[in-house]
């Protein structure tokens, strides 16, 4: 700017600075909400040099080559590259926030508001830059503050959420995952039996149970409340002798899934037949998925 005798040259370098930076800071916003969810991955090398190349290539348009388009007259104002110039940065970040909402299942919900601010404000600095004359009239001035507002939200989205919230950003994409397994597994017509191994699993007993789907809650005539935490052998007294703890137990030592075919299982309560397919999780813990066949048994008998 006028006065600060940086650079003597030229006194409008700002503007074109301004243009270049805000075209970098568009196309990487729409990028990195087109890439997130994706597969594509770049090294953090690659994107340092990624970067240094742009913007040494801006700097040295600007400052060496001095190819960069004008974009300020003195006594005339903006340019017409300054002005479409702007109005397309404005459609990049308004293509952006389009993404954005699209992919909004990626995003914590109070990074995805606070980016969406962020993004309007953006835009809105945009447009008020399409209308002064002076580098120092309203129009330019209301531009800036509405910029340093936009940053403000851009702060509140990533650095403040990381600081307080890490472990949140950290396992969201977990708990979506639990949680869309966890609908998968409700919708089963089969019975889903996840439980915690003590004792190597020498019988029934050691077998604690840590959840039940929705259809073995039903098939069972329990509440999940009511179970978790209490063994296998509470709700099946005669599991021992039905047969299928040592299938259990193998799976479990071994991590092979196996197939427990149909055998009749009879207590008080039951007198059906099960076939069993059991396998173990990565965190140690064992699932069985069981049917109920015993009108296809009871058929062919």
């Amino acid at each position: 700017y006028v006065g600060m005798n940086i650079f003597t040259d030229y006194d409008y370098y700002a503007n074109q600075l301004w243009i270049g930076a805000r075209y970098i800071e568009s196309l990487s916003l729409l990028a990195f909400f087109t890439l997130s969810g994706s597969k594509t991955r770049f090294s953090f090398g690659s994107v340092v040099a990624f970067y240094a190349s742009i913007t040494s290539a801006l700097l040295l348009s600007v400052f060496y080559w001095k190819v960069f388009p004008i974009c300020f007259v003195e006594g005339q104002g903006l340019t017409v590259f300054k002005k479409v110039s702007e109005y397309i940065i404005s459609a990049f970040l308004l293509l952006s926030l389009i993404v954005l909402h699209k992919k909004k299942d990626e995003f914590d919900i109070y990074i995805r508001k606070q980016l969406t601010w962020a993004i309007l404000l953006t835009v809105m600095s945009e447009l008020a830059f399409t209308f002064y004359i002076s580098n120092y009239g309203l129009s330019n001035l209301v531009g800036h503050f509405m910029k340093i507002a936009s940053f403000y939200f851009i702060y509140k989205a990533i650095v403040e959420t990381g600081l307080k919230r890490p472990i949140d950003l950290m396992f969201r994409k977990l708990k979506l995952s639990e949680g869309r397994f966890k609908n998968l597994v409700n919708t089963m017509n089969s019975g889903v039996a996840i439980y915690k191994v003590i004792n190597n699993g020498k019988s029934g007993s050691d077998f604690i149970i840590q959840d039940f789907n929705q259809y073995a809650l039903q098939h069972e005539g329990l509440e999940l409340k009511d179970i978790v935490g209490k063994s296998l052998k509470d709700i099946r007294p005669a599991i021992d002798e039905y047969g299928s703890i040592d299938t259990f137990r193998r799976v479990w030592e071994s991590g092979n899934s196996e197939f427990f075919p149909a055998k009749v299982y009879i207590d008080d309560k039951f007198a059906n037949y099960y076939e069993n397919r059991v396998f173990r999780l990565q965190n140690g813990e064992l699932v069985a998925i069981y049917d109920d066949v015993s009108t296809q048994k009871r058929a062919e008998e």
